[in-house]
């Protein structure tokens, strides 16, 4: 099964019209119609919010693994302000270095690759269930350049604070 058939698949078994799920993502249903038939895919933002309304991760819709069983959502952010960040700012203190090491090992020009450092400004999560999507900007230095690119690194919760951690998708 595609990624398309996937999200067209959820879509039907929720109910929801074309123009319905592009109208709660704010976009065009001719760019809903183009995902089913493989066309394009959704960015990374628009993959997060589908997995919300699809009650599903992204894992499964990427790639076809396996849902994993997803706990209700909290009544409220967990990164709420009165936090200073709150717990988004928590787990990206904790991980952030790891998540850092694991993008420069993955990277194809990793021998180039003179440091790397994430943006602490920059971080956003996102929650669906047990899975965690954060996003930050990493700064990575070579010789003669540095490149900033947005990284979306995918976490599932596995105890009250300890994330394993999957793939990510490098938005530039």
């Amino acid at each position: 099964m595609t990624m398309g058939e996937r999200i067209a698949a959820k879509r039907k078994q929720k109910g929801f019209t074309q123009e319905y799920l592009a109208e709660k993502l704010g976009i065009s249903r001719q760019s809903v119609s183009k995902w089913k038939k493989n066309v394009t895919k959704p960015d990374t933002a628009n993959l997060m919010r589908l997995c919300d309304l699809l009650d599903t991760d992204a894992g499964y819709l990427l790639i076809g693994e396996e849902e994993k069983n997803t706990a209700p959502k909290p009544p409220v952010s967990r990164d709420a302000a009165g936090c200073r960040g709150g717990y988004a700012s928590f787990v990206f203190n904790k991980y952030g270095d790891r998540l850092v090491k694991k993008y420069v090992s993955g990277h194809g020009d990793k021998e180039k690759i003179i440091s790397a450092v994430a943006v602490s400004g920059s971080r956003q999560a996102h929650w669906s269930g047990r899975r965690m999507y954060l996003r930050f900007v990493i700064n990575t230095q070579y010789k003669n350049r540095t490149d900033s690119c947005k990284v979306t690194f995918f976490g599932h919760r596995q105890w009250t604070d300890s994330y394993t951690w999957g793939g990510a998708v490098i938005e530039g």
